[in-house]
């Protein structure tokens, strides 16, 4: 999402959590931040809403990408996985191949995608669901491509800042509303 928005030449400076992305915009560390709001098929980032309400930056992009996972790994067979690792949108989003073709190894959530690939270049008895990029940077091989259970599935990316963008007389409006969470 970051490449289609800024291009390929851009600094990038990775987070762990959703969190510390708004945290490294709102202190001004970096000048802008993407993060997940929507996924077509997982619904609403409660992470990312979240962050919205409690910080003070700006909404100043949108980016949609079709997404397609993969099964990346350096394990010697299928037989010898004995973890699956994937951010828990990715793995409820390839929820009935796995459940298909790989029942019995143990499903963890991780902080993101790539982090899972990053772990799983750790481990040969691990794998990861993730982009084919995330298997390229950290030495994986693609065991399956396209493993996602909706092949028209796509995820909602918001450019978030501190800077005060100008309109365009093209914009789109996205509003948030929270309530006090009390009775009545």
């Amino acid at each position: 999402a970051v490449k289609k928005h800024f291009g390929r030449e851009v600094n990038l400076i990775p987070c762990d959590s959703i969190e510390e992305v708004f945290q490294s915009v709102e202190t001004r560390q970096t000048q802008h931040g993407v993060v997940p709001v929507e996924n077509s098929t997982e619904g609403g980032v409660s992470n990312t809403l979240n962050c919205l309400v409690a910080t003070t930056v700006t909404i100043v992009g949108e980016i949609t990408l079709r997404i397609s996972h993969a099964l990346l790994g350096n394990v010697a067979t299928n037989e010898s996985i004995k973890t699956v690792l994937g951010h828990k949108q990715a793995l409820a989003q390839c929820r009935r191949w796995l459940d298909q073709h790989l029942p019995l190894p143990e499903r963890l959530a991780v902080s993101s995608n790539a982090e899972a690939a990053r772990q799983a270049s750790l481990d040969d008895d691990c794998v990861a669901i993730a982009g084919i990029e995330a298997g390229e940077v950290n030495g994986l091989k693609i065991i399956r491509k396209g493993i996602e259970d909706e092949p028209n599935n796509s995820t909602r990316f918001l450019v978030i800042s501190n800077q005060i963008i100008e309109p365009s007389g093209r914009d789109k409006i996205s509003l948030l509303l929270a309530s006090r969470n009390k009775a009545g």
